[in-house]
Protein backbone atom coordinates (compact mmCIF):
# COMPACT_ATOMS: atom_id res chain seq x y z
CA UNK A 1 0.00 0.00 0.00
CA UNK A 2 0.96 3.49 -0.66
CA UNK A 3 1.20 6.99 0.58
CA UNK A 4 -2.31 9.32 -0.67
CA UNK A 5 -2.43 9.35 -4.20
CA UNK A 6 -2.24 13.13 -3.84
CA UNK A 7 1.42 12.94 -2.54
CA UNK A 8 2.86 10.25 -4.43
CA UNK A 9 6.78 10.04 -4.09
CA UNK A 10 9.10 9.72 -7.71
CA UNK A 11 11.17 7.03 -7.76
CA UNK A 12 14.68 7.92 -7.36
CA UNK A 13 17.48 7.14 -10.31
CA UNK A 14 18.95 4.72 -8.37
CA UNK A 15 15.94 2.85 -7.82
CA UNK A 16 17.13 -0.52 -9.54
CA UNK A 17 19.62 -0.55 -6.04
CA UNK A 18 17.16 0.06 -3.54
CA UNK A 19 16.48 -2.16 -0.32
CA UNK A 20 13.43 -4.15 -0.63
CA UNK A 21 11.30 -4.95 2.45
CA UNK A 22 8.37 -7.26 3.54
CA UNK A 23 4.54 -7.02 3.29
CA UNK A 24 2.42 -6.90 5.80
CA UNK A 25 1.09 -10.44 5.29
CA UNK A 26 4.99 -12.27 6.25
CA UNK A 27 5.45 -9.90 9.40
CA UNK A 28 1.97 -10.94 10.67
CA UNK A 29 3.23 -15.06 9.90
CA UNK A 30 6.24 -14.03 12.00
CA UNK A 31 4.21 -12.82 14.59
CA UNK A 32 1.64 -15.57 14.47
CA UNK A 33 4.99 -17.96 14.57
CA UNK A 34 6.62 -16.68 17.73
CA UNK A 35 2.76 -16.55 19.50
CA UNK A 36 2.12 -20.17 18.94
CA UNK A 37 5.92 -21.20 20.21
CA UNK A 38 4.82 -18.78 23.10
CA UNK A 39 1.68 -20.97 23.50
CA UNK A 40 2.49 -23.95 23.76
CA UNK A 41 5.45 -23.45 26.05
CA UNK A 42 8.42 -23.09 24.21
CA UNK A 43 10.80 -19.80 23.68
CA UNK A 44 9.57 -18.28 20.88
CA UNK A 45 12.60 -18.02 17.73
CA UNK A 46 14.29 -15.15 17.66
CA UNK A 47 14.49 -14.18 15.32
CA UNK A 48 11.63 -16.02 14.04
CA UNK A 49 12.58 -17.43 10.70
CA UNK A 50 9.37 -17.81 7.87
CA UNK A 51 9.18 -19.37 4.63
CA UNK A 52 8.13 -17.01 1.92
CA UNK A 53 5.66 -18.55 -0.77
CA UNK A 54 8.99 -19.12 -3.29
CA UNK A 55 10.69 -21.42 -0.23
CA UNK A 56 13.16 -19.22 0.68
CA UNK A 57 13.11 -18.53 4.37
CA UNK A 58 13.78 -14.75 5.74
CA UNK A 59 14.33 -13.98 9.23
CA UNK A 60 12.55 -11.26 11.26
CA UNK A 61 13.02 -9.97 14.65
CA UNK A 62 10.46 -10.40 17.48
CA UNK A 63 9.34 -6.82 18.79
CA UNK A 64 6.95 -7.33 21.53
CA UNK A 65 5.81 -10.63 23.46
CA UNK A 66 2.64 -10.76 25.95
CA UNK A 67 1.54 -13.96 28.00
CA UNK A 68 -1.83 -13.04 29.70
CA UNK A 69 -3.25 -16.38 30.70
CA UNK A 70 -4.79 -18.76 27.72
CA UNK A 71 -3.54 -16.40 25.06
CA UNK A 72 -0.31 -14.79 23.51
CA UNK A 73 0.10 -11.63 21.44
CA UNK A 74 3.79 -11.20 19.75
CA UNK A 75 4.48 -8.71 17.45
CA UNK A 76 6.70 -7.69 14.34
CA UNK A 77 8.28 -4.30 13.03
CA UNK A 78 6.81 -3.56 9.76
CA UNK A 79 10.20 -3.18 7.43
CA UNK A 80 9.18 -2.00 4.16
CA UNK A 81 12.90 -1.34 2.68
CA UNK A 82 13.06 1.81 0.68
CA UNK A 83 9.72 1.56 -0.54
CA UNK A 84 7.56 4.61 0.62
CA UNK A 85 4.51 2.06 2.05
CA UNK A 86 2.30 3.49 4.19
CA UNK A 87 2.75 0.65 6.62
CA UNK A 88 6.62 1.16 7.26
CA UNK A 89 7.36 1.09 10.90
CA UNK A 90 4.18 0.13 11.61
CA UNK A 91 4.13 -3.08 14.68
CA UNK A 92 2.25 -6.42 13.07
CA UNK A 93 0.24 -8.19 15.60
CA UNK A 94 -0.89 -11.38 16.24
CA UNK A 95 -2.78 -12.52 19.52
CA UNK A 96 -3.10 -15.93 18.98
CA UNK A 97 -5.78 -18.29 21.50
CA UNK A 98 -6.75 -21.92 21.15
CA UNK A 99 -9.54 -22.70 19.53
CA UNK A 100 -12.49 -25.95 19.56
CA UNK A 101 -11.42 -28.66 18.97
CA UNK A 102 -11.44 -29.60 14.83
CA UNK A 103 -12.15 -26.00 14.02
CA UNK A 104 -9.31 -25.55 12.75
CA UNK A 105 -7.26 -22.37 12.01
CA UNK A 106 -9.76 -19.11 12.45
CA UNK A 107 -8.43 -15.64 11.24
CA UNK A 108 -10.32 -12.10 13.57
CA UNK A 109 -9.56 -8.96 12.17
CA UNK A 110 -7.83 -7.02 15.68
CA UNK A 111 -7.39 -3.47 16.09
CA UNK A 112 -6.37 -1.73 13.16
CA UNK A 113 -7.19 -4.90 10.30
CA UNK A 114 -10.27 -4.17 8.06
CA UNK A 115 -13.38 -6.32 7.32
CA UNK A 116 -14.96 -6.44 3.86
CA UNK A 117 -18.06 -5.66 3.50
CA UNK A 118 -18.57 -6.15 -0.87
CA UNK A 119 -18.36 -9.15 -2.87
CA UNK A 120 -15.67 -8.94 -5.28
CA UNK A 121 -12.53 -9.33 -3.73
CA UNK A 122 -10.72 -12.37 -2.86
CA UNK A 123 -11.95 -12.79 0.27
CA UNK A 124 -16.00 -12.93 1.17
CA UNK A 125 -17.63 -10.15 3.18
CA UNK A 126 -17.82 -10.68 6.58
CA UNK A 127 -14.19 -12.28 6.42
CA UNK A 128 -11.24 -9.83 8.52
CA UNK A 129 -9.32 -8.42 5.07
CA UNK A 130 -6.28 -11.18 5.16
CA UNK A 131 -5.24 -12.12 1.74
CA UNK A 132 -5.71 -15.64 0.98
CA UNK A 133 -1.73 -16.10 0.63
CA UNK A 134 -1.00 -14.83 3.79
CA UNK A 135 -3.77 -16.96 5.40
CA UNK A 136 -1.67 -20.17 3.81
CA UNK A 137 1.91 -18.49 5.02
CA UNK A 138 0.19 -18.44 8.60
CA UNK A 139 -0.91 -22.09 8.11
CA UNK A 140 2.38 -23.25 6.80
CA UNK A 141 4.29 -21.79 9.97
CA UNK A 142 1.83 -23.17 12.58
CA UNK A 143 2.31 -26.24 10.56
CA UNK A 144 5.84 -25.98 11.30
CA UNK A 145 5.63 -25.42 15.12
CA UNK A 146 2.73 -27.89 15.65
CA UNK A 147 3.64 -30.63 13.67
CA UNK A 148 1.70 -33.68 13.45
CA UNK A 149 -0.57 -32.65 16.44
CA UNK A 150 -3.85 -30.74 16.46
CA UNK A 151 -3.56 -27.07 15.03
CA UNK A 152 -6.70 -25.26 16.26
CA UNK A 153 -6.05 -21.85 16.63
CA UNK A 154 -7.74 -18.46 17.03
CA UNK A 155 -5.29 -15.65 14.89
CA UNK A 156 -6.32 -11.83 15.89
CA UNK A 157 -4.06 -10.21 13.71
CA UNK A 158 -4.09 -6.34 14.22
CA UNK A 159 -1.73 -3.69 12.97
CA UNK A 160 -1.20 -0.28 15.25
CA UNK A 161 -3.13 3.07 14.03
CA UNK A 162 -4.53 1.05 11.37
CA UNK A 163 -7.62 2.32 11.33
CA UNK A 164 -5.98 5.93 11.05
CA UNK A 165 -3.31 4.36 7.92
CA UNK A 166 -6.13 3.50 6.00
CA UNK A 167 -7.04 6.32 5.30
CA UNK A 168 -4.51 6.97 3.13
CA UNK A 169 -5.46 3.85 1.03
CA UNK A 170 -8.14 3.10 -1.03
CA UNK A 171 -9.55 0.33 1.10
CA UNK A 172 -12.80 2.46 1.89
CA UNK A 173 -13.48 2.21 -1.63
CA UNK A 174 -13.09 -1.55 -2.21
CA UNK A 175 -15.74 -2.12 0.91
CA UNK A 176 -12.80 -2.85 3.38
CA UNK A 177 -13.86 -1.04 6.40
CA UNK A 178 -11.96 -0.04 9.75
CA UNK A 179 -8.40 -0.71 8.91
CA UNK A 180 -5.65 -1.89 6.72
CA UNK A 181 -5.62 -4.90 4.41
CA UNK A 182 -3.06 -7.68 5.34
CA UNK A 183 -1.72 -8.21 1.55
CA UNK A 184 1.37 -10.15 0.16
CA UNK A 185 1.66 -12.56 -2.70
CA UNK A 186 5.63 -12.88 -2.47
CA UNK A 187 6.28 -11.74 1.47
CA UNK A 188 8.84 -9.28 -0.41
CA UNK A 189 8.06 -5.61 -1.00
CA UNK A 190 9.79 -4.16 -4.14
CA UNK A 191 10.49 -0.50 -3.85
CA UNK A 192 8.65 1.75 -5.91
CA UNK A 193 6.68 -1.17 -8.09
CA UNK A 194 3.81 -0.60 -9.60
CA UNK A 195 2.16 -3.60 -8.77
CA UNK A 196 0.22 -2.90 -5.81
CA UNK A 197 -1.25 -0.17 -7.79
CA UNK A 198 -2.20 -2.53 -10.65
CA UNK A 199 -3.67 -4.70 -8.28
CA UNK A 200 -5.36 -2.36 -6.70
CA UNK A 201 -7.13 -0.84 -9.81
CA UNK A 202 -7.81 -5.09 -10.60
CA UNK A 203 -9.52 -5.61 -7.38
CA UNK A 204 -11.77 -2.57 -8.12
CA UNK A 205 -12.87 -3.71 -11.22
CA UNK A 206 -13.72 -6.77 -9.69
CA UNK A 207 -15.80 -5.56 -7.14
CA UNK A 208 -17.67 -3.46 -9.25
CA UNK A 209 -18.35 -6.09 -11.90
CA UNK A 210 -19.45 -8.52 -8.39
CA UNK A 211 -21.70 -5.08 -7.56
CA UNK A 212 -23.73 -5.56 -11.09
CA UNK A 213 -22.07 -2.04 -12.38
CA UNK A 214 -22.24 -2.13 -16.08
CA UNK A 215 -20.19 1.35 -16.51
CA UNK A 216 -17.02 2.36 -14.69
CA UNK A 217 -14.86 5.28 -15.19
CA UNK A 218 -10.83 5.92 -14.43
CA UNK A 219 -9.25 9.44 -13.63
CA UNK A 220 -5.97 10.57 -12.72
CA UNK A 221 -7.57 13.04 -10.01
CA UNK A 222 -10.05 14.27 -7.86
CA UNK A 223 -11.46 17.04 -10.22
CA UNK A 224 -11.50 14.61 -13.08
CA UNK A 225 -13.05 12.60 -10.64
CA UNK A 226 -15.55 14.99 -9.40
CA UNK A 227 -16.44 15.76 -13.39
CA UNK A 228 -16.77 12.39 -14.57
CA UNK A 229 -19.55 11.31 -10.82
CA UNK A 230 -21.52 14.12 -11.25
CA UNK A 231 -21.81 14.11 -15.08
CA UNK A 232 -22.58 10.17 -15.48
CA UNK A 233 -24.48 9.90 -11.61
CA UNK A 234 -21.99 7.03 -11.05
CA UNK A 235 -20.84 5.40 -7.69
CA UNK A 236 -17.93 5.16 -5.45
CA UNK A 237 -17.55 1.68 -6.90
CA UNK A 238 -17.75 2.44 -10.50
CA UNK A 239 -14.56 5.12 -9.91
CA UNK A 240 -11.48 3.40 -10.76
CA UNK A 241 -8.22 5.68 -9.07
CA UNK A 242 -5.31 6.10 -11.61
CA UNK A 243 -3.98 9.12 -10.11
CA UNK A 244 -0.30 7.19 -9.74
CA UNK A 245 0.13 7.50 -13.33
CA UNK A 246 -0.31 11.33 -12.55
CA UNK A 247 3.25 11.25 -12.09
CA UNK A 248 6.30 13.18 -13.76
CA UNK A 249 7.93 10.53 -14.36
CA UNK A 250 5.49 8.75 -15.92
CA UNK A 251 3.92 11.01 -18.13
CA UNK A 252 7.65 12.41 -19.35
CA UNK A 253 7.85 8.05 -20.35
CA UNK A 254 4.37 8.45 -22.26
CA UNK A 255 5.67 11.34 -23.85
CA UNK A 256 8.94 10.22 -25.09
CA UNK A 257 6.97 6.95 -26.06
CA UNK A 258 4.97 8.60 -27.72
CA UNK A 259 7.08 10.80 -30.13
CA UNK A 260 9.38 7.83 -30.59
CA UNK A 261 6.68 5.44 -31.90
CA UNK A 262 5.38 8.69 -34.20
CA UNK A 263 8.69 9.13 -36.18
CA UNK A 264 9.28 4.87 -36.46
CA UNK A 265 6.01 4.31 -37.21
CA UNK A 266 5.61 7.62 -39.77
CA UNK A 267 8.83 6.75 -41.48
CA UNK A 268 7.57 2.90 -41.92
CA UNK A 269 4.39 4.60 -43.82
CA UNK A 270 5.72 7.22 -45.61
CA UNK A 271 9.09 5.09 -47.11
CA UNK A 272 6.53 2.99 -49.13
CA UNK A 273 4.62 6.27 -50.39
CA UNK A 274 7.45 7.87 -51.61
CA UNK A 275 8.57 4.78 -53.82
CA UNK A 276 5.26 4.13 -55.07
CA UNK A 277 4.67 7.73 -56.08
CA UNK A 278 7.51 9.05 -56.89
CA UNK A 279 9.62 6.01 -58.39
CA UNK A 280 6.57 4.38 -60.25
CA UNK A 281 7.15 1.07 -57.58
CA UNK A 282 4.57 -1.63 -57.28
CA UNK A 283 2.59 -1.68 -53.74
CA UNK A 284 3.20 -5.45 -54.17
CA UNK A 285 7.24 -4.70 -55.06
CA UNK A 286 6.88 -2.27 -51.67
CA UNK A 287 5.83 -5.05 -49.72
CA UNK A 288 8.70 -7.42 -50.60
CA UNK A 289 10.98 -4.68 -50.60
CA UNK A 290 9.82 -3.74 -46.54
CA UNK A 291 9.63 -7.53 -45.59
CA UNK A 292 13.63 -7.98 -44.51
CA UNK A 293 12.63 -4.59 -42.44
CA UNK A 294 9.73 -6.67 -40.32
CA UNK A 295 12.05 -9.81 -40.09
CA UNK A 296 14.44 -7.80 -38.65
CA UNK A 297 11.91 -6.47 -35.62
CA UNK A 298 10.61 -9.59 -35.14
CA UNK A 299 14.12 -10.89 -34.29
CA UNK A 300 15.50 -7.98 -33.01
CA UNK A 301 12.48 -6.66 -30.26
CA UNK A 302 12.53 -10.30 -28.45
CA UNK A 303 16.41 -10.00 -28.16
CA UNK A 304 16.16 -6.31 -26.77
CA UNK A 305 13.91 -7.52 -23.92
CA UNK A 306 15.96 -10.39 -22.94
CA UNK A 307 18.93 -7.64 -22.97
CA UNK A 308 16.48 -5.55 -20.66
CA UNK A 309 16.01 -7.84 -18.04
CA UNK A 310 19.18 -9.55 -17.86
CA UNK A 311 20.86 -6.17 -17.56
CA UNK A 312 18.48 -3.37 -16.83
CA UNK A 313 16.42 -0.79 -18.71
CA UNK A 314 19.39 2.11 -18.00
CA UNK A 315 22.26 -0.48 -19.51
CA UNK A 316 19.94 -0.92 -22.81
CA UNK A 317 19.70 2.59 -23.22
CA UNK A 318 23.02 3.45 -22.59
CA UNK A 319 24.26 0.74 -25.43
CA UNK A 320 22.38 2.27 -27.99
CA UNK A 321 19.31 -0.14 -27.90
Amino acid sequence: MIDDPDELPEAPDNAASLRRGWTTGACATAAVKAAVQALMGREPDDPIPVTLPAGTVTHFTLATLIRDGDHVAAGVIKDAGDDPDVTHGALVTAEVRRGLPGSGITFEAGEGVGTVTLPGLPIPPGEPAINPVPRQMMRQAIAEVMGSEPSDFVLRIGVENGRKLAERTMNARLGIIGGLSILGTTGIVVPYSCAAWINSIHRGIDVARAAGITHIAASTGSTSEAAVKALYDLGEQALIDLRQFRSRVFATASVAQFLSNGVMFAGQMLIPLFLIQACGRSPAAMGWLLAPMGLGMMLTFPALGWLTGRFGARAVATGGA
